[in-house]
């Protein structure tokens, strides 16, 4: 997967991000923001991330870290309401 493009993110908006996650959760959440589908003419997977292995985002992404801390950061993420789990696998962002 390449990325290509810009993702907008308003400063106010990352500002209060950054107060209420710790680094790990914000380095987590940029990953997944950057590699949400942000296409608005598909609104079927708009805001949305398909299955994204853990392995995957250590091996591309946070090759320092280890897959528990990617789980546990991102159950983290996922309990201050900040990714939705889907029914069909993925997140909501």
């Amino acid at each position: 997967m390449k990325i290509i493009g810009y993702v907008k993110q308003y400063r106010y908006d990352f500002l209060i991000r950054l107060q209420s996650l710790t680094d790990q959760e914000l380095r987590l959440y940029q990953t997944y923001v950057l590699l949400t589908h942000w296409d608005r003419k598909n609104k079927e997977t708009f805001g949305n991330i398909s299955k994204l292995p853990k392995r995957r985002i250590k091996e591309k992404y946070l090759k320092k870290w280890s897959i528990g801390k990617i789980s546990t950061v991102r159950k983290s993420l996922i309990k201050k309401g900040f990714f939705r789990p889907l029914p069909e696998g993925g997140y909501a962002v």
